[in-house]
């Protein structure tokens, strides 16, 4: 269900919107990157993805490969209360991209949908597409375990 905003301030409508077309565009783009992620990885790879693109010193690159979901989790270090109050736009968004068939959410597995307009040109850096593919093959709850521990 999306949120009344019918008596919030300009400015409160204008952040939801750029919250969650941010999210909109990082889920879309993560999905395309894995298909059948699990919705829970889906969920936390667009909060970290999101935090890694948006940070102005980037603590890591594509030079490193291994053990990237921790090394992504520290770069998260002490986002804990965005991650509590961006999860609720998070869910929103993937909410809106699967009633407007962006996403497909089958059995807890996150596919693009066959209306999800894709870019050719990938937005993420190496660093990301790396992250996303070792989290792949990361239990869920190993993944909620380091990323809550480290944020």
């Amino acid at each position: 269900m999306m949120p009344d905003l019918s008596d919030k301030s300009k400015a409160y409508i204008d952040m939801v919107a750029i919250i969650l077309s941010t999210y909109c565009s990082t889920i879309v783009e993560v999905v395309d990157t894995r298909q059948g992620l699990s919705v829970c990885k889906t969920i936390l790879l667009s909060f970290l993805i999101k935090n890694h693109c948006i940070s102005k010193t980037t603590l890591y690159n594509g030079h490193h490969s291994k053990d990237l979901l921790s090394k992504a989790a520290i770069e998260a270090t002490g986002q804990f209360e965005s991650l509590r109050f961006e999860l609720e736009f998070i869910l929103q968004a993937l909410l809106l991209l699967s009633k407007n068939d962006w996403i497909v959410i089958e059995d807890d597995r996150v596919f693009v949908g066959e209306d999800a307009p894709l870019s050719k040109k990938k937005r993420f850096d190496a660093f990301s597409e790396k992250l996303i593919e070792e989290c792949y093959e990361v239990e869920d709850a190993l993944m909620l375990k380091v990323v809550i521990r480290n944020v």
